[in-house]
């Protein structure tokens, strides 16, 4: 059965290895591990170092597209909110609508299509 090591007890290896004040077969020695085993974890670390900056400049990234996003749906907002209000005053002016109460008497009453287009052509 294999041993398991900690990613905690991996970066302390790593980190006595990339300060190179003992060699890697001290280091090893000191931790009971063998030699390449601390070798093929510093290269790992040393490989993937890139990689850590790269993904806090992707979250950045990530994190602005979304606040984007959200300032684009609330400028959405703003204007199907000023489109409901010409509606609700087109309509009311048009056709008596009481919008106070969400009621408007076209709604319940029959109106026909050909009544219909002209108040959707004028809002």
């Amino acid at each position: 059965m294999r041993k398991q090591y900690s990613a905690a007890f991996k970066a302390q290896v790593v980190l006595e290895a990339l300060k190179e004040i003992k060699t890697v077969a001290q280091i090893a020695s000191e931790h009971q591990l063998h030699p390449n085993l601390v070798t093929k974890w510093k290269q790992e670390a040393v490989a993937e170092l890139p990689k850590i900056f790269e993904r806090k400049n992707a979250q950045a990234q990530v994190q602005e597209a979304q606040e984007q996003k959200v300032a684009q749906l609330y400028e959405q907002i703003g204007r199907l909110t000023t489109q409901l209000a010409w509606i609700k005053i087109g309509c009311s002016a048009l056709l008596g609508c009481n919008w106070q109460g969400y009621r408007c008497k076209w709604i319940n009453a029959q109106v026909s299509a050909d009544v219909l287009q002209p108040i959707q052509v004028q809002l």
